[in-house]
């Protein structure tokens, strides 16, 4: 009976798959209203100084995170429920999460992403005045603190491969 109740209970990682998924569309929804609302900005305002320029390339770059950050919480949604339910049919190859670190390891890729590109904000909006080298100091440690956790996991050996081993010996 417990068993039975263990099994079954994997059911309610379907509502944190589904509320990924809300989650990811409303933010790709979102994003796609802002892009349209900047397009129709430029053209019924057009200003074609070199410092609207960099605000334009700013505001660009701020969309394409957003669109970034709708896209992990629907790699979020995919791969909890792949985890957890089955694998979708007609998924991507590269979209396959084997376990729970490997998920943490995409989302981890998806952080250093979010960082640069906040890091890269910051640069054109400097002003001359604030301390920025302190800011890129410390993303650039956890930046590293990051990819050295991702490597770190991506290099181990697969615990079923030593489970395997040991039997072996």
């Amino acid at each position: 009976m417990i068993e039975k109740i263990l099994a079954n209970s994997r059911y309610l990682i379907l509502i944190a798959v589904i509320s990924s998924y809300l989650v990811s569309a409303i933010v790709i929804i979102y994003d796609a209203l802002l892009v349209i609302h900047m397009c129709i900005d430029l053209f019924v305002h057009p200003n074609l100084s070199p410092a609207f320029g960099r605000q334009l390339v700013l505001e660009c770059i701020e969309q394409l995170d957003i669109f970034l950050l709708g896209t992990a919480f629907f790699i979020v949604a995919l791969g909890l429920y792949e985890l957890f339910i089955k694998r979708p049919a007609g998924s991507l190859e590269w979209l396959h999460v084997r376990d729970l670190d490997d998920l943490k390891g995409r989302l981890l890729g998806v952080v250093v992403v979010v960082m640069s590109v906040f890091f890269l904000e910051q640069v054109i909006n400097w002003d001359g005045k604030r301390a920025i080298l302190d800011l890129g100091i410390a993303e650039a440690l956890m930046i590293a603190a990051i990819t050295l956790a991702i490597r770190i996991h991506r290099h181990r050996p697969d615990k079923k491969s030593e489970d395997v081993a040991d039997r072996e010996h």
